[in-house]
Protein backbone atom coordinates (compact mmCIF):
# COMPACT_ATOMS: atom_id res chain seq x y z
CA UNK A 1 0.00 0.00 0.00
CA UNK A 2 2.56 2.14 0.78
CA UNK A 3 4.60 1.33 -2.54
CA UNK A 4 1.11 2.60 -4.08
CA UNK A 5 1.27 5.80 -3.05
CA UNK A 6 4.89 6.33 -3.87
CA UNK A 7 4.26 5.76 -7.40
CA UNK A 8 1.03 8.06 -6.71
CA UNK A 9 3.20 10.64 -6.19
CA UNK A 10 6.19 9.64 -9.14
CA UNK A 11 8.63 8.69 -6.04
CA UNK A 12 8.83 4.86 -7.62
CA UNK A 13 12.74 5.79 -8.87
CA UNK A 14 13.91 7.78 -5.87
CA UNK A 15 16.38 5.53 -3.36
CA UNK A 16 14.44 4.57 -0.38
CA UNK A 17 16.94 6.18 1.54
CA UNK A 18 15.90 9.40 0.23
CA UNK A 19 12.22 9.14 0.52
CA UNK A 20 11.59 11.02 3.44
CA UNK A 21 13.39 14.02 2.45
CA UNK A 22 11.65 13.86 -0.88
CA UNK A 23 7.88 13.34 1.19
CA UNK A 24 8.90 16.43 3.11
CA UNK A 25 9.48 18.50 0.04
CA UNK A 26 6.71 17.37 -1.89
CA UNK A 27 3.38 20.32 -1.27
CA UNK A 28 0.71 19.53 0.66
CA UNK A 29 -1.77 20.15 -2.36
CA UNK A 30 0.11 17.02 -4.48
CA UNK A 31 -1.39 14.54 -1.89
CA UNK A 32 -4.57 15.56 -2.21
CA UNK A 33 -4.20 15.72 -6.12
CA UNK A 34 -2.42 12.85 -6.95
CA UNK A 35 -3.55 10.41 -3.69
CA UNK A 36 -7.20 9.36 -4.78
CA UNK A 37 -9.70 9.72 -1.81
CA UNK A 38 -10.59 5.81 -2.92
CA UNK A 39 -6.62 5.09 -1.56
CA UNK A 40 -7.23 3.72 1.77
CA UNK A 41 -4.28 5.33 4.59
CA UNK A 42 -3.78 2.84 7.12
CA UNK A 43 -0.97 2.96 9.51
CA UNK A 44 2.57 1.66 8.76
CA UNK A 45 4.67 -0.74 11.31
CA UNK A 46 7.74 0.77 11.41
CA UNK A 47 9.09 -1.09 14.37
CA UNK A 48 9.56 2.29 15.67
CA UNK A 49 6.46 3.72 17.08
CA UNK A 50 4.27 1.29 15.87
CA UNK A 51 6.73 -2.04 16.47
CA UNK A 52 4.43 -4.65 16.09
CA UNK A 53 0.77 -5.69 14.51
CA UNK A 54 -1.71 -5.27 17.19
CA UNK A 55 -4.41 -8.01 17.00
CA UNK A 56 -7.36 -9.18 19.07
CA UNK A 57 -4.66 -12.08 20.17
CA UNK A 58 -2.00 -10.17 20.88
CA UNK A 59 -3.89 -8.48 23.70
CA UNK A 60 -5.05 -11.85 25.07
CA UNK A 61 -1.27 -12.98 25.33
CA UNK A 62 -0.74 -9.65 28.50
CA UNK A 63 -0.57 -6.40 29.13
CA UNK A 64 2.93 -6.07 27.68
CA UNK A 65 1.78 -5.03 24.29
CA UNK A 66 0.57 -1.87 25.59
CA UNK A 67 3.12 -0.90 28.46
CA UNK A 68 1.15 2.34 29.74
CA UNK A 69 -0.95 -0.57 31.48
CA UNK A 70 2.15 -0.82 33.98
CA UNK A 71 1.31 2.90 35.22
CA UNK A 72 -1.83 4.15 34.25
CA UNK A 73 -4.90 4.07 37.09
CA UNK A 74 -7.67 3.84 34.94
CA UNK A 75 -9.39 4.34 31.13
CA UNK A 76 -12.42 5.70 30.07
CA UNK A 77 -12.95 3.53 26.65
CA UNK A 78 -15.52 4.66 24.08
CA UNK A 79 -17.09 4.61 20.51
CA UNK A 80 -20.00 6.00 19.05
CA UNK A 81 -22.35 3.98 17.24
CA UNK A 82 -21.34 4.92 14.25
CA UNK A 83 -17.78 5.67 14.61
CA UNK A 84 -17.26 3.90 11.06
CA UNK A 85 -18.68 6.71 9.19
CA UNK A 86 -15.07 7.55 8.68
CA UNK A 87 -14.26 4.86 6.77
CA UNK A 88 -17.21 6.44 4.31
CA UNK A 89 -15.05 9.65 4.13
CA UNK A 90 -11.58 7.07 3.70
CA UNK A 91 -13.12 5.71 -0.07
CA UNK A 92 -16.61 4.00 0.53
CA UNK A 93 -18.73 7.06 -0.52
CA UNK A 94 -16.74 6.77 -3.54
CA UNK A 95 -17.32 2.92 -4.17
CA UNK A 96 -21.17 3.27 -3.56
CA UNK A 97 -22.38 1.65 -7.06
CA UNK A 98 -22.06 -2.13 -6.71
CA UNK A 99 -20.73 -2.02 -3.19
CA UNK A 100 -22.70 -4.84 -2.16
CA UNK A 101 -20.84 -7.62 -4.88
CA UNK A 102 -17.86 -6.24 -4.27
CA UNK A 103 -18.04 -6.60 -0.52
CA UNK A 104 -19.58 -10.03 -0.72
CA UNK A 105 -16.22 -10.88 -3.35
CA UNK A 106 -13.93 -9.79 -0.57
CA UNK A 107 -15.43 -11.87 2.21
CA UNK A 108 -15.73 -14.58 0.35
CA UNK A 109 -11.82 -14.66 -0.44
CA UNK A 110 -11.12 -14.16 3.28
CA UNK A 111 -13.89 -16.13 4.89
CA UNK A 112 -13.19 -19.23 2.29
CA UNK A 113 -12.73 -21.33 5.06
CA UNK A 114 -15.66 -20.20 6.97
CA UNK A 115 -18.23 -20.67 5.11
CA UNK A 116 -21.44 -20.99 7.40
CA UNK A 117 -19.36 -17.37 9.27
CA UNK A 118 -19.79 -15.86 5.80
CA UNK A 119 -23.32 -16.69 5.37
CA UNK A 120 -24.21 -15.60 9.03
CA UNK A 121 -22.27 -12.30 8.38
CA UNK A 122 -24.27 -11.62 5.10
CA UNK A 123 -27.21 -12.52 6.27
CA UNK A 124 -26.97 -10.59 9.49
CA UNK A 125 -26.18 -7.23 7.93
CA UNK A 126 -27.97 -7.57 4.81
CA UNK A 127 -25.58 -8.11 2.56
CA UNK A 128 -26.68 -11.52 0.71
CA UNK A 129 -27.33 -11.11 -3.14
CA UNK A 130 -31.13 -11.53 -2.33
CA UNK A 131 -31.28 -8.70 0.63
CA UNK A 132 -28.90 -6.72 -1.00
CA UNK A 133 -30.70 -6.23 -4.29
CA UNK A 134 -34.01 -5.08 -2.64
CA UNK A 135 -32.07 -2.34 -1.34
CA UNK A 136 -30.15 0.85 -2.67
CA UNK A 137 -26.70 0.96 -2.96
CA UNK A 138 -26.44 3.96 -0.09
CA UNK A 139 -28.51 1.44 2.28
CA UNK A 140 -26.09 -1.35 1.53
CA UNK A 141 -23.11 1.14 2.41
CA UNK A 142 -24.52 1.87 5.53
CA UNK A 143 -25.31 -1.90 6.29
CA UNK A 144 -21.37 -2.18 5.17
CA UNK A 145 -20.16 0.74 7.98
CA UNK A 146 -22.48 -1.37 10.92
CA UNK A 147 -20.20 -4.07 10.34
CA UNK A 148 -16.97 -2.25 10.26
CA UNK A 149 -18.73 -0.50 13.38
CA UNK A 150 -18.75 -3.92 15.30
CA UNK A 151 -15.60 -5.48 14.14
CA UNK A 152 -13.74 -2.13 14.06
CA UNK A 153 -14.32 -0.47 16.66
CA UNK A 154 -17.00 -1.82 19.23
CA UNK A 155 -15.06 -5.05 19.67
CA UNK A 156 -11.86 -3.65 19.74
CA UNK A 157 -12.79 -1.19 22.59
CA UNK A 158 -14.57 -3.84 24.47
CA UNK A 159 -11.47 -5.69 24.04
CA UNK A 160 -9.37 -2.86 25.53
CA UNK A 161 -11.82 -2.12 28.86
CA UNK A 162 -12.50 -6.23 29.44
CA UNK A 163 -8.35 -6.99 29.85
CA UNK A 164 -7.56 -3.51 31.34
CA UNK A 165 -5.03 -3.98 34.33
CA UNK A 166 -6.83 -0.83 35.75
CA UNK A 167 -10.26 0.39 36.43
CA UNK A 168 -11.99 0.86 32.89
CA UNK A 169 -15.08 2.56 32.60
CA UNK A 170 -16.92 2.07 29.21
CA UNK A 171 -19.09 4.76 26.95
CA UNK A 172 -21.33 4.11 23.97
CA UNK A 173 -22.48 7.26 22.21
CA UNK A 174 -25.76 7.74 20.54
CA UNK A 175 -26.26 11.07 20.08
CA UNK A 176 -27.18 11.72 16.14
CA UNK A 177 -25.24 14.20 13.94
CA UNK A 178 -27.30 17.50 13.90
CA UNK A 179 -25.41 18.85 10.15
CA UNK A 180 -26.00 18.25 7.57
CA UNK A 181 -24.22 15.61 5.23
CA UNK A 182 -24.46 11.71 4.46
CA UNK A 183 -24.46 10.98 7.98
CA UNK A 184 -26.99 13.28 9.28
CA UNK A 185 -28.65 11.50 12.41
CA UNK A 186 -26.42 8.99 12.86
CA UNK A 187 -23.85 8.96 16.07
CA UNK A 188 -20.82 9.99 13.30
CA UNK A 189 -17.25 9.50 14.26
CA UNK A 190 -15.89 12.43 16.53
CA UNK A 191 -18.72 13.76 17.14
CA UNK A 192 -18.31 12.19 21.16
CA UNK A 193 -15.27 15.16 20.75
CA UNK A 194 -17.24 17.84 19.42
CA UNK A 195 -20.07 17.03 22.27
CA UNK A 196 -17.54 16.44 25.25
CA UNK A 197 -15.70 19.96 24.39
CA UNK A 198 -18.80 21.79 23.84
CA UNK A 199 -17.55 24.26 21.27
CA UNK A 200 -20.19 23.63 19.44
CA UNK A 201 -23.31 23.65 21.97
CA UNK A 202 -25.06 26.80 20.33
CA UNK A 203 -25.90 24.34 17.64
CA UNK A 204 -27.48 21.90 19.76
CA UNK A 205 -30.85 21.84 20.77
CA UNK A 206 -31.79 21.61 24.24
CA UNK A 207 -31.38 18.07 24.72
CA UNK A 208 -28.08 17.25 23.03
CA UNK A 209 -26.58 20.07 25.12
CA UNK A 210 -27.70 18.72 28.21
CA UNK A 211 -26.27 15.57 26.95
CA UNK A 212 -22.81 17.00 26.53
CA UNK A 213 -22.83 18.42 29.53
CA UNK A 214 -23.59 15.47 31.68
CA UNK A 215 -20.30 13.63 29.20
CA UNK A 216 -18.03 16.38 29.93
CA UNK A 217 -19.00 16.45 33.90
CA UNK A 218 -18.68 12.77 33.81
CA UNK A 219 -14.81 12.83 32.20
CA UNK A 220 -14.00 15.99 34.61
CA UNK A 221 -14.72 13.47 37.58
CA UNK A 222 -12.81 10.92 36.31
CA UNK A 223 -9.86 12.66 35.33
CA UNK A 224 -10.27 14.58 38.77
CA UNK A 225 -9.60 10.67 40.28
CA UNK A 226 -13.55 10.17 41.06
CA UNK A 227 -15.01 6.78 39.19
CA UNK A 228 -18.19 8.10 36.81
CA UNK A 229 -19.89 4.92 37.27
CA UNK A 230 -19.11 1.06 38.01
CA UNK A 231 -16.15 -0.13 36.33
CA UNK A 232 -16.32 -2.18 32.88
CA UNK A 233 -14.00 -4.69 34.48
CA UNK A 234 -15.41 -5.67 37.58
CA UNK A 235 -19.02 -6.45 37.21
CA UNK A 236 -20.83 -7.65 34.16
CA UNK A 237 -19.31 -5.15 31.83
CA UNK A 238 -21.72 -1.96 32.62
CA UNK A 239 -22.02 0.66 29.94
CA UNK A 240 -23.28 4.53 29.96
CA UNK A 241 -25.19 5.45 27.01
CA UNK A 242 -25.93 8.82 26.34
CA UNK A 243 -28.07 9.82 23.90
CA UNK A 244 -31.50 11.48 24.28
CA UNK A 245 -31.08 14.36 25.95
CA UNK A 246 -29.59 12.04 28.89
CA UNK A 247 -27.32 8.73 30.37
CA UNK A 248 -28.36 5.99 30.78
CA UNK A 249 -26.10 2.92 32.93
CA UNK A 250 -27.34 -0.77 31.60
CA UNK A 251 -24.77 -3.69 33.28
CA UNK A 252 -25.25 -5.94 31.59
CA UNK A 253 -25.41 -4.10 27.84
CA UNK A 254 -28.70 -4.19 26.59
CA UNK A 255 -29.52 -4.04 23.09
CA UNK A 256 -32.54 -2.09 22.82
CA UNK A 257 -30.42 0.54 25.34
CA UNK A 258 -26.72 0.49 23.68
CA UNK A 259 -27.66 0.22 19.83
CA UNK A 260 -25.72 -2.15 19.59
CA UNK A 261 -25.56 -5.81 18.53
CA UNK A 262 -23.64 -8.44 20.11
CA UNK A 263 -23.70 -10.66 16.99
CA UNK A 264 -19.74 -10.29 16.18
CA UNK A 265 -18.63 -11.76 19.32
CA UNK A 266 -21.10 -14.75 18.86
CA UNK A 267 -20.06 -15.03 15.26
CA UNK A 268 -16.33 -14.94 16.23
CA UNK A 269 -16.86 -17.57 19.10
CA UNK A 270 -18.87 -20.03 17.25
CA UNK A 271 -17.92 -23.94 17.38
CA UNK A 272 -15.32 -23.29 14.58
CA UNK A 273 -15.83 -19.68 14.58
CA UNK A 274 -13.21 -17.59 12.68
CA UNK A 275 -12.21 -15.26 15.55
CA UNK A 276 -12.12 -11.59 15.72
CA UNK A 277 -8.96 -11.06 14.25
CA UNK A 278 -10.16 -13.12 11.33
CA UNK A 279 -13.16 -10.94 10.94
CA UNK A 280 -11.12 -7.77 11.65
CA UNK A 281 -9.34 -9.15 8.02
CA UNK A 282 -12.86 -8.91 6.17
CA UNK A 283 -12.79 -5.37 7.47
CA UNK A 284 -9.12 -4.36 6.08
CA UNK A 285 -9.20 -7.00 2.79
CA UNK A 286 -12.20 -4.37 1.81
CA UNK A 287 -11.44 -1.27 2.48
CA UNK A 288 -7.99 -2.06 0.72
CA UNK A 289 -9.52 -3.21 -2.26
CA UNK A 290 -9.00 -6.90 -1.89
Amino acid sequence: MAKEKIAMLGLEDVDSSQIFQKLLEIPADDFLSKIPPSSPNMPVIDGDLIPSQFTFKSYDGGHDVLPGQKWIEGIVVGQSTLDSSIMGYSGLLGRKEGIAKSFRVSAEKTLHDHPDALKSLLDHYSLSESAASAISDESVMMNILVFINDVAFLAPAVQLAARASCDSFFITFKEPNPWDGPFKGHSSHILDVAFIFQNYNDHLDDKQRNSAVQLGEDLIKFVSGSAPWKAFNRGEHGVTVYGNGGKVYTEPPKPEITGQSSFIFRLAKDENGPGLDKLMEVFANFMAGK
